[in-house]
């Protein structure tokens, strides 16, 4: 029995603007932030969330860490925050690049604006990545929440209301989406509308839309997988099974698994269940996905696929790396940036080598962890 947690309060917009501002004021003026900034827009009082965009370079203090990360006791808890995009001036322009984001609103300091590139094969690719990493994030997330037998409403409707613009994507990358996928969208869109004209959504209606969205993001996932694996100019020819270790997190993909299932273990710690160990089962062709990133799988080296899309991804993986490895000294590895399946860097933090020692331990991972190889040159 899965309980619901952290329901949706009624705020106003100064609410809104009250806590952005109490952000903008405790975080710009540390040394080593550059500039402040939010992505996206809050459309929805109550529902939407606040993504805030953190610029520093190598001057910040890794003491002030917790203080980007909302610890603080006069934040309004009513309001959803996730962790902050946190860059370099230098990388920006490369997550630009590789994540899908709206342009800034600059609140403190200077953002330069950096268009997206035009359409381009290029382009779709990096798209194509985006909307697989997304999806499977998601899944991932949803058996966290089952794990630790409490979904919370509030980071779930803004998770949720996130498959909107995944469809958006879909739509550009030319995926065609089920019936029952844009029946979901739509239910998201009107669940919204119900919200602001003033409604609240029922416990049974939630959960049967919570079910919805996870159909929706395992549909979108092995759409997106299929359509990478024909944009391959050759497919590594992987049969499997083939395991991807990397901290407390194992992808196990086979010719034979035909859907992708996620599932996690928690412990409870002061009350409260963490998540300490996910496994997630998956078709071929995260496989290929995986080598494409430059992941060694458990055992043995294995060829991986070749053409444009590849170059694409190892870009990926190498800007995913070089994000985290410029983060980790500033104590800010944490932050929220480029997905790519599995962790591209070792995570500081007792709490994480903890976790990464209980995935072994519970028997759910491979005491084996993968590595991530890449190089700076491009692969054919």
């Amino acid at each position: 029995m899965v309980k619901i947690i952290n329901r949706p309060e009624r705020l106003t917009a100064n609410d809104y603007e009250q806590e952005i501002q109490r952000y903008v004021d405790m975080v710009a003026p540390l040394r080593g932030v550059v500039a402040v900034g939010t992505v996206g827009s809050v459309g929805t009082i109550g529902y939407s969330d606040v993504d805030y965009l953190v610029i520093v370079n190598e001057e910040f203090d890794r003491v002030n860490a917790p203080l980007l990360f909302h610890h603080h006791q006069d934040r309004d808890r009513r309001v959803v925050l996730h962790a902050p995009l946190i860059t370099s001036p230098e990388l920006y322009p490369e997550m630009r690049q590789h994540l899908y984001l709206d342009d800034p609103t600059v609140l403190a300091g200077k953002i330069d604006a950096i268009p997206h590139g035009p359409a381009s094969d290029s382009r779709r690719h990096t798209l194509l990545a985006n909307l697989i990493d997304f999806c499977e994030a998601r899944v991932t997330q949803q058996a966290t929440s089952l794990s630790s037998g409490a979904i919370d409403q509030r980071h779930a409707m803004t998770a949720m209301w996130s498959s909107t613009h995944s469809a958006a994507i879909s739509e550009d990358l030319g995926i065609e989406l089920t019936d029952d996928a844009r029946h979901t969208v739509d239910l998201l869109r009107s669940d919204r509308a119900a919200w602001r004209s003033g409604h609240v959504i029922e416990d049974d209606r939630f959960l049967k839309l919570y079910r919805s969205n996870a159909a929706f993001s395992h549909e979108l996932l092995l759409a997106a997988l299929a359509a990478e694996s024909a944009a391959f100019e050759q497919t590594g020819g992987v049969v499997g099974p083939l395991t991807f270790t990397r901290g407390n997190k194992t992808v196990r993909c086979a010719a034979s698994q035909m859907t992708v299932a996620g599932r996690a273990r928690s412990i409870s710690i002061a009350g409260r269940r963490k998540p300490v160990s996910v496994v997630v089962d998956a078709p071929i062709e995260m496989a290929d996905h995986l080598l494409a990133y430059g992941f060694i799988p458990k055992g043995r080296a294995q060829a991986g696929p070749r053409g444009p899309a590849v170059s694409v991804l190892r870009e990926r993986a190498l800007f995913a790396r070089r994000y985290y490895e410029f983060l980790r000294p500033l104590g800010l590895d944490r932050a929220n940036g480029p997905y790519v399946v599995l962790p591209p860097t070792r995570a500081s933090g007792w709490q994480y080598r903890l976790a990464a020692g209980a995935h072994r331990a519970f028997g759910l991972g491979e005491s084996v962890q993968s590595r991530l190889v890449i190089s700076e040159s491009k692969p054919s």
